[in-house]
């Protein structure tokens, strides 16, 4: 199953057919965490699972924050069982994400492809003014009555 997952805006993880998919919050940001690490490395590195620590729980050393990681790691392994798909990796020490399993706004706009600049960053606008401009706007015309 070939997943999307939104990055801009609300986070979120959706289908083919743009229905949204339930998945751990944790396991979401994990994966942009991580996308977001292999786009500035270059590589899709395995990283140490007590690296998600940090970015999670603003913790590393904490044994109760390395008992979540655990619990978090189960439940996004169990979803994943669930919807047939593997979007992390998980081995015995590290994580990494497998991006051939879903597409990602957040990779669209870093990879060069045969669409312009220009389109990128039109889109990239649309997507940021959906909800904050929308909500501007509308106490800017309730103002003026």
């Amino acid at each position: 199953m070939k997943l999307r997952l939104e990055s801009f805006g609300e986070l979120r993880l959706i289908d083919l057919a743009g229905q949204p998919v339930a998945f751990p919050e944790k396991g979401l940001l994990t994966i942009c965490y991580l996308l977001d690490r292999s786009l500035q490395d270059r590589a899709g590195s395995e990283y140490p699972r007590s690296a998600l620590a940090r970015p999670l729980w603003d913790s590393h050393d904490n044994p109760d924050i390395m008992a979540n990681l655990r619990k978090s790691i189960s439940r996004i392994q169990a979803r994943q069982t669930e919807l047939g798909t593997e979007l992390l990796v998980f081995t015995a020490t590290g994580v990494r994400i497998k991006p051939d399993a879903f597409v990602c706004d957040l990779s669209e706009l870093a990879n060069p492809d045969s669409e312009g600049a220009l389109e990128k960053l039109r889109r990239l606008v649309g997507v940021l003014r959906q909800d904050f401009l929308a909500v501007l706007a509308d106490q800017s015309v309730g103002g003026r009555l």
